[in-house]
């Protein structure tokens, strides 16, 4: 019997050492779970933009990652390397790491986005460079062929814009853009510019996609100029937007 209350009082700190463990385990799960419910959205966000650019890419459509993607990629790996080391929430939230990573991963994730909107506006440009409708109807005649192709024209044309005034989700508006392109060239061809032969072969060849620059000739200049539409084009490299 003397032996049964320190065994007793024994046997209870036991349990409450297990039960004090059991709390500290439970209190440190939570902590954890509320750092991965803040982290999630953000995560998913940076993960959709990311599959969007890869998209992109595979389909031809350049997007260059802006800075603080890289950045923000940089500090998530710091942390989890630190966090593999001392798997415990504090080790996440010591000093500022987590705080920064969650405000800069939210800035870095508007910049992804307006980089895939600049890159998708800029692949309009490359993929498509003709003339507006507005603009090719007062250089045409109108005779019923050339009404009949602009009226095919304002209509591709008017789905192609379409196409480019948000950021799609997926790749297919990348292969509709290229398919409203080549149609859009096609219809191009039907046009019968009343103009010189020079000035003719310089405008379907924009309409094409791009004249080169010896088509530029001094008679082209001048009808240019006399049709005041010398700020209507623009000279690039090729293989540039």
């Amino acid at each position: 019997m003397k032996d049964a209350l320190p065994v007793r009082v024994k046997g209870l700190r036991e349990k409450l050492e297990r039960l004090q463990g059991l709390a500290a385990n439970a209190k440190e799960a939570s902590a954890l779970a509320a750092l991965q419910r803040e982290l999630a959205p953000l995560a998913q966000t940076l993960a959709s933009l990311e599959k969007q650019r890869a998209a992109f890419a595979q389909q031809g459509v350049d997007v260059r990652p802006p800075a603080s993607f890289g950045q923000v990629r940089k500090r998530a790996t710091t942390l989890r390397d630190r966090f593999r080391v001392d798997r415990k929430s504090a080790t996440l939230t010591k000093g500022t790491g987590w705080t920064n990573l969650i405000t800069e991963g939210g800035n870095a994730a508007k910049d992804v986005e307006t980089a895939l909107l600049t890159g998708w506006k800029e692949f309009r440009a490359a993929v498509y460079a003709g003339d507006a409708p507005t603009t090719i109807e007062k250089r045409i005649a109108r005779t019923p062929q050339n009404l009949q192709a602009l009226a095919e024209y304002q209509r591709a044309y008017a789905q192609f814009s379409a196409l480019f005034q948000t950021l799609p989700t997926g790749g297919s508006a990348v292969v509709e853009a290229k398919t409203l392109a080549r149609e859009l060239a096609t219809i191009s061809g039907k046009f019968d510019f009343a103009v010189s032969d020079e000035v003719k072969r310089f405008l379907a060849a924009v309409q094409g996609g791009g004249a080169p620059l010896t088509l530029l000739t001094a008679e082209v200049l001048t009808w240019l100029a006399d049709n005041k539409a010398m700020d209507g084009y623009s000279i690039r490299a090729l293989g540039r937007p």
